[in-house]
């Protein structure tokens, strides 16, 4: 080649050169071994904001960020040294105008033939734009970890491709876990998920990879550090995929939602607990409108109950018309009135169902409030076997009743014979020692009969009154010894609520009778005047005070109980130990009181 065309060739080169030097769209620098700008073009201008001459006459230290020139330097004394043949780095200018511009610097040393370093060339790429999105994206998941925090959230991260899953500190606190107890990998949160919620977890998380449009949420249950389960809020969605949109990586928050699960299990709890009682109940329930009196809801047993097809026919309409006999107007305005005075109204009645059935039903009613509003809850429970059954045991009792009191009045018949036999028998005795006998003997047989009458005769058979007894008893003992009114007074003082069982009253009126007997007989010799006073009353032990005494003679000085044959005194003795009382006795020459005290069971007493 001629060295003209050699020449021509060279400039051409070298024009095409510094065009593709100046219009280059990044930065171009040729930088002396000092830092010196040698030669830069207009796209390093632009970027740093100075002209062409303004940057000829500084160098790049002066435009360096000084917390990035410390590397930048290390980096070119390592290309200075032939440690490295390039380097890249990103790092910082300040612009002329004094805000921050991050470029890429890619530098690279040029040397002569000889090796000797000439100076450095330099790309350089403006990613100030790349760089602020970053540190938005930064900043931004700086705020999503504030919230989280704040909001107790804990937030996850899953890489798809690997399996590798990021849980975060909330995340592991929250289930009670240490970093380094967790490995941290997609089989590690499957193996804590409940054993029942595994599968259908599993299950939509896996549809949600095929489908991953919209984010998914659900609730489970994960494995804490103690062994507990807790309930977690799952969120969830898959952020980025491949070119063909194969999901890679997914990201999302858990909250613990326990007390908020308890609470609804709780709620549903009682809501089905409510629901069984309600319909599940073997009584018939109906909540009424306070107002209206219209049924507004039933359950299911009322259905079966009133035998209808559906509980809609037992829906508005008054309960009462489901009655065999209905109320009359000013009945149903009385029980309206004691609902809402004392809250509930009670009682047994005829039902008559849709097919005509009647049976006893016990019908409850009481007010209740439900969202605010005042209800009548009534309950009505069927009573037909109960109703049956007590008719049943009514007409026993009253068959068993008619034969008691037949037995009764035959006892007193019997003993009526034995005493008008006894009385037949005295008049043909004519020793009166034989004579007093019978009739101490008719005196005792009267005291029997005279239980067995008031029995027959009394509503309860199984109790007698003991002050109407006493004073029938008292006087029938006056008669028979013929006394005039005038000579000798009979003076009661009984308490009217002592009721007495028939074998402790055939006890208590032998005594009375023997004592009674014996005051007549003994404390008035010789036509003297006097009193014979008898008391019956509880004292404040719960004793029944028996006592028998007169104004008479008193007893004789020599009088012994230990060593007294008297059959009446003995037959007292006796009884009075029999059930379980005890015998007592003063006397004077102004009188003598006996006196038995037993315990009174109160369950003698009646309602």
């Amino acid at each position: 080649m001629e060295p003209k065309q050699t020449e021509e060739a060279l400039k051409e080169s070298e024009a095409r050169f510094r065009n593709a030097f100046d219009y280059a769209a990044i930065g171009m620098a040729i930088v002396g071994l000092e830092g010196e700008w040698l030669k830069v073009n207009r796209s390093i201008c632009e970027i740093v904001g100075y002209s062409e001459s303004e940057l000829l006459n500084t160098t790049f230290q002066a435009i360096t960020h000084p917390d990035d020139l410390e590397k930048d330097v290390n980096l070119m004394q390592q290309l200075l040294a032939g440690e490295i043949r390039y380097y890249h780095l990103e790092k910082r200018y300040i612009h002329k105008l004094g805000y921050t511009v991050w470029i890429l610097l890619s530098g690279s040393l040029v040397r002569d033939t000889e090796g000797k370093p000439l100076y450095f060339i330099s790309q350089i790429q403006d990613i100030t734009e790349r760089k602020l999105a970053e540190e938005k994206l930064r900043l931004s998941e700086e705020r999503l970890h504030l919230a989280l925090e704040a909001s107790g959230e804990g937030l996850w991260d899953w890489n798809i491709v690997t399996g590798e899953l990021y849980f975060s500190p909330q995340w592991l606190k929250m289930l009670g876990y240490e970093v380094a107890e967790l490995a941290y990998h997609v089989s590690t949160w499957e193996s804590l998920i409940h054993p029942e919620d595994r599968a259908w977890v599993m299950d939509k998380l896996n549809a949600h990879l095929k489908d991953d449009s919209l984010p998914y949420k659900f609730d489970y249950r994960l494995k804490t550090k103690s062994g507990e389960w807790k309930w977690i809020a799952n969120y969830g969605k898959v952020v980025i995929c491949d070119r063909n949109g194969m999901p890679l990586r997914m990201t999302g928050t858990h909250r613990d939602i326990s007390d908020r699960k308890q609470a609804e299990l709780a709620l549903v709890y009682s809501r089905d607990l409510k629901e069984a009682i309600f319909n599940e109940s073997t009584d018939a329930i109906f909540l009424v409108d306070n107002e209206t009196l219209l049924n507004v809801d039933c359950n299911q047993r009322a259905v079966e109950l009133f035998e209808v097809d559906s509980k809609n026919e037992l829906l508005n309409i008054e309960g009462q018309s489901l009655q065999k006999y209905q109320f009359t107007d000013s009945e149903l305005t009385s029980i309206v009135e004691e609902i809402r005075t004392h809250g509930f109204w009670s009682r047994e009645q005829e039902y008559v169902t849709k097919k005509g059935r009647v049976f006893w039903g016990n019908f409850a009613t009481k007010q209740i409030k439900v969202a605010g509003k005042i209800f009548n809850l009534g309950r009505v429970t069927d009573i037909t076997s109960r109703k049956q059954a007590d008719d049943k045991i009514r007409a026993s009792l009253k068959e068993k009743e008619v034969l008691l009191r037949e037995i009764h009045h035959r006892v007193k018949n019997n003993l009526q014979v034995i005493y008008s036999l006894l009385n037949l028998q005295s008049k043909y005795i004519k020793e009166e020692a034989i004579l007093e006998i019978f009739k101490e003997c008719k005196n005792r047989v009267r005291a029997m009969a005279m239980i067995h009458e008031q029995l027959y005769i009394s509503k309860n058979m199984s109790q007698i009154q003991l002050n109407n007894y006493i004073k029938n008893l008292a006087q029938e003992l006056f008669r028979s010894y013929k006394l005039p009114d005038s000579l000798i007074t009979l003076c009661t003082e009984l308490d009217e609520n002592i009721f007495l069982d028939t074998d402790l009253a055939v006890s208590c009126g032998l005594i009375i009778n023997e004592l009674i007997s014996n005051c007549l007989k003994y404390a008035f010799p010789q036509g003297r005047k006097g009193e014979v006073k008898v008391k019956a009353k509880l004292n404040s032990n719960n004793q029944l005070a028996l006592i028998i005494s007169d104004n008479g003679i008193g007893l004789p000085p020599q009088f012994d109980l230990k060593t007294l044959k008297h059959l009446g005194l003995r037959i007292v003795q006796v009884l009075s130990q029999q059930i379980g009382g005890e015998f007592k006795y003063e006397s004077t020459n102004q009188g003598t009181e006996f006196k038995i005290l037993l315990n009174y069971n109160l369950t003698n007493a009646q309602a």
